[in-house]
């Protein structure tokens, strides 16, 4: 017998036993298929987590940018005054957004509160949700009032307890490090 017949001996038994004795996954195999997808857990949740608060960010300031411009509509057919200006009437006017029944607070993501100060300036309010806890509010000002005319807008950080944003019992006066004439 050559030697490439004894080879080829060789494997064909070593390829049979192998069959036979190859019946599952060792203890260290499925130890390291454990580790690898801990650590793919470990990298994908923290963005998913960014990804999804981020979004709820984005579609609360989008429910109060449309909810803002609904009411500068109310504004204008209702002889330049935001007077009158309710949930129930911004619920006809912008269907697509929840608005709490009460006034200036906002409990659950995607309800958003109103507030009208006096004829010339209007506030809105949502709570994001999400892991940020945040109060998200828009301010419309007609005039030259308070802040000055047009939108202006502030976030504030919501204990995770409570989950209720509310409005500014008076209109604010000043900009400072609160109001900002850009959305947040």
């Amino acid at each position: 017998m050559n030697i490439r017949q004894r080879l080829l001996g060789y494997l064909a038994r070593k390829s049979q036993e192998k069959k036979e004795g190859d019946k599952g996954f060792t203890l260290i195999e499925l130890a390291i298929v454990i580790a690898v997808i801990a650590i793919l857990i470990a990298v994908a949740l923290p963005t998913f987590l960014g990804v999804q608060s981020s979004a709820h960010k984005s579609a609360s300031e989008q429910n109060i940018v449309n909810s803002i411009t609904s009411a500068k509509t109310y504004y204008a057919t209702n002889q330049s005054s935001y007077t009158g200006l309710t949930s129930a009437l911004m619920t006809g006017l912008e269907p697509s957004i929840v608005y709490a029944s009460a006034a200036t607070t906002a409990g659950t993501a995607n309800q958003v509160a109103i507030t009208v100060y006096d004829g010339q300036q209007v506030g809105f309010v949502e709570y994001t949700g999400g892991s940020d806890n945040e109060c998200i509010v828009g301010l419309n000002i007609a005039t030259a009032e308070g802040l000055g005319a047009g939108t202006w807008w502030s976030k504030t950080a919501v204990t995770p307890a409570s989950g209720v944003c509310t409005l500014p019992v008076s209109a604010p006066t000043t900009v400072g490090t609160v109001w900002s004439n850009s959305a947040p």
